[in-house]
């Protein structure tokens, strides 16, 4: 297990930097998880920044515990995407400018080419709470298997 840790941890790194360098992160926002184990993930930790993650800023959590005081303001949210769907290997949360302001100008994005449709399969749908901590009580199995969740005006 110690090796899939390392990997897990090298993987995240890679992925925050990517995000970040991209603009599709900034400062502290946005977080990044990887199933290690039925019950353990990696996540990380708060007020770490993703382009700049080292491996003492990523968690090793189990997720049927008591939530640790220094991970993730969203670590519900990725333990409940886990919980849903056993196939998941990772939950990243960014915020994309061009898809926060999409969910502003509209409620979901029609599928116009052939391409689109076989990643997305269906019309792209936006879900809307008033608070976001509000968002673990309103993700489906639904929403797992679209293989994404946006968040009106969050990303």
């Amino acid at each position: 297990m110690a090796i899939q840790i390392e990997y897990n941890i090298q993987e995240l790194i890679k992925i925050g930097r990517l995000l970040y360098s991209r603009n599709y992160v900034y400062g502290s926002a946005g977080n990044l998880s990887a199933k290690i184990s039925d019950n353990m993930i990696l996540i990380k930790r708060s007020g770490a920044i993703l382009g700049e993650l080292k491996p003492k800023d990523l968690l090793l959590v189990d997720i049927t515990a008591k939530k640790p005081d220094n991970v993730s303001i969203d670590y519900s949210i990725h333990r409940k995407i886990y919980q849903l769907d056993d196939r998941i290997k990772y939950v990243i949360h960014a915020h994309p400018r061009y898809i926060v302001l999409a969910t502003i100008l509209h409620d979901s994005i029609p599928l116009s080419t052939f391409d689109e449709k076989i990643m997305f399969r269906e019309e792209i749908h936006f879900i809307h709470v008033d608070k976001h901590q509000e968002l673990e009580k309103l993700i489906s199995e639904q929403d797992v298997k679209r293989r994404y969740i946006i968040e009106k005006r969050h990303g």
